[in-house]
C-alpha cells in the first residue's frame, strides 16, 4: 500500500463536485474518527479507498499546535476496490495535561466579596510576573463554604494561563491556584 501526504481540507470538509475513482479527497475532523469514515462514505457514495490516515493532538478549535483534542485526517480515493479501512496511527504530537500547582501565601488578610475580584487581580499579579492590566478575573463566585474568583492571563488569545484565587467564608485570603 503507497501513501501519499496530501494537505488537509477543512474540518470534516467534502469536496462539493460529484465523486470519481481518480479523485483524492481529504477529510480532517477532531474528536471522532467514525466522523471522517462517514464523510468519505457519503462523498463516494459508499466505498472507499484510503490512501493515508492519521491522528494527532490538537486544539478545540484547531490543530496547529498539540492540546487535549485528538484530530483525524484520511486522504482517499472513490470507489474502493482494493478494501482496508483507516488505521489512524498515531504521529502527532502527543499532549500533557500541566500538573495544578498550588501557591500559599502567608497573609491571612480579610477582604469583602465586593472587593475581592481586584484582589485576586493583585495577587495574580504579583505570584506569576504580569501586569494588571494583563489579568482579567471574572466575578466572586461562592464555593461550597467561601469564596471562589476565577481567571486567566493574558487577557485574550491561544496560549491564556488560568487560575484561581480562594477565600474562606469569612473572606480572609487563602490561596492562587494556577491550572
Amino acid at each position: 500500500m503507497r501513501y501519499r501526504l496530501l494537505p488537509m481540507a477543512a474540518l470534516a470538509a467534502i469536496w462539493a463536485s460529484p465523486a470519481f475513482a481518480d479523485d483524492v479527497h481529504e477529510v480532517k475532523c477532531k474528536g471522532d474518527r467514525n466522523a471522517c469514515i462517514a464523510a468519505a462514505q457519503r462523498t463516494c457514495g459508499g466505498d472507499f479507498h484510503v490512501l493515508y490516515s492519521e491522528s494527532h493532538a490538537g486544539g478545540l478549535l484547531a490543530d496547529t499546535i498539540p492540546g487535549p483534542v485528538t484530530w483525524y485526517s484520511m486522504s482517499y480515493e472513490c470507489p474502493n476496490s482494493r478494501g482496508g479501512a483507516p488505521e489512524f496511527p498515531f504521529r502527532g504530537n502527543t499532549y500533557a495535561v500541566p500538573p495544578v500547582q498550588d501557591i500559599e501565601t502567608m497573609t491571612r488578610q480579610r477582604v469583602s466579596v465586593g472587593a475581592m475580584q481586584r484582589f485576586c487581580q493583585g495577587e495574580a499579579s504579583a505570584r506569576f510576573g504580569r501586569m494588571p492590566h494583563e489579568i482579567l478575573t471574572l466575578p466572586v463566585e461562592r464555593d461550597g463554604g467561601g469564596y471562589v474568583v476565577f481567571g486567566q492571563y493574558p487577557p485574550e488569545g491561544s496560549r491564556v494561563k488560568t487560575f484561581e484565587c480562594h477565600f474562606d467564608s469569612d473572606g480572609a485570603f487563602r490561596r492562587v491556584a494556577r491550572n
